[in-house]
């Protein structure tokens, strides 16, 4: 077994002297919360994004929980999510008393089908989730369109896509509000953390309130939640929000270098990259034919001193969702085959393009075995 200390890891943050010189600041200031570095993050990510309201929160999760909360939707409202997704997406929708119906994805582009966004629609549907999985913009034109005619309200999860773009609109800035996840295997990170945004004055009044125990204008309107960012947090975040276009293009290097190695393996089907949509790679996500037994592909690249892990979940096949009564799987079947043979690859952006020549050669070799 190879030690950890020699694997090329899945992921590894950018973190450096302007990131410590932040936190200093704030150790110094005695603000840790509720000071002014969460005031200056929300502002840099508000004007990253030109939107007008940026709310910084503990997590992605509470970004989503937050979001569908300020709607105030009934239990018998229906929000569709992309049931290839992380937990979260779907987890909010329950946790704010409400009801996700799961619709499937187009395996190029690991993300909603417009065309099953479009059947799974019902009387009760008011809100749709679209992913923009792993940093590739979903279809938003169609999805719109289709939010539009139907008068359902769109949620962002742009978790995985700050600085994605489609058709020139950047992620984030297409949903009535959009959240966005400051995890470390983000395209930037907080440690942990998250970020509402909307150019509605009430909404983001409301998600306000909410983060910070219902209080409004000086009083505890409502029974709320302790979702702050701390502002050691943010401190992070402000210095990597300095070089995001650098962390960008460093991905993206890094992603021409693994199509130009492995765009002609057989049984190897790899991320788009689109004119109408421009990836980040937060992840670099590959799809195995069903010859291949992807758990074992895994397994012997780990022997070789490679970290992967799977794309992300059917959530269909999680414990909890597989035992609700109400759950009709049978149109998931595109879900089911990415969790079951996608790879997350090593991207991030010190890695040298010598480790991501010598993990093609061990994926191929892997494969060839």
């Amino acid at each position: 077994m190879v030690p950890l200390s020699r694997m090329i890891r899945l992921t590894k943050p950018l973190l450096a002297a302007e990131e410590l010189a932040e936190v200093a600041l704030v150790l110094n200031s005695g603000y840790l919360s509720r000071g002014p570095k969460v005031v200056e993050f929300e502002g840099a990510i508000a004007s990253y994004l030109g939107v007008k309201h940026a709310i910084a929160v503990s997590s992605g999760t509470a970004a989503l929980h937050l979001s569908v909360l300020a709607l105030g939707l009934e239990p018998s409202d229906e929000v569709i999510v992309p049931d290839f997704t992380f937990p979260a997406t779907a987890n909010a929708v329950v946790l704010a008393g409400s009801k996700p119906i799961f619709c499937d994805i187009g395996l190029n582009s690991f993300n909603l089908d417009p065309d099953e966004v479009e059947r799974a629609i019902t009387r009760h549907t008011k809100a749709l989730i679209p992913v923009h999985q792993f940093g590739l913009a979903a279809e938003m034109e169609a999805i719109s369109k289709l939010a539009r005619e139907r008068g359902i309200i769109i949620i962002e999860d742009a978790a995985c896509s700050l600085g994605a773009a489609y058709r020139g609109q950047k992620c984030g800035t297409f949903g009535l509000v959009s959240c966005f996840s400051f995890h470390p295997r983000k395209i930037t990170t907080t440690g942990e953390g998250g970020v509402v945004v909307t150019n509605d004055d009430r909404i983001a009044a409301k998600i306000r309130a909410l983060r910070h125990h219902g209080m409004d204008d000086g009083d505890f309107s409502f029974p709320g939640f302790n979702y702050r960012m701390s502002d050691l947090n943010a401190a992070v975040g402000v210095a990597q929000m300095r070089r995001i276009t650098d962390l960008i293009e460093s991905r993206r290097k890094l992603a021409t270098a693994y199509r130009s190695a492995l765009s002609q393996v057989a049984g190897v089907r790899l991320p788009q990259d689109l004119d109408h949509a421009k990836h980040t790679y937060q992840s670099y996500v590959i799809l195995l034919d069903n010859v291949f037994d992807r758990d074992g592909v895994m397994a012997r690249l780990a022997d070789r001193g490679i970290e992967t892990t799977i794309g992300t979940y059917a959530i269909h096949r999680t414990k909890f969702y597989s035992q609700r009564q109400d759950l009709n799987t049978a149109s998931l079947s595109r879900s089911a085959t990415a969790y079951e043979k996608s790879i997350t690859l090593p991207l991030y952006p010190e890695m040298s393009l010598e480790q991501v020549y010598y993990v093609c050669d061990s994926l191929i070799g892997v494969l060839e075995a």
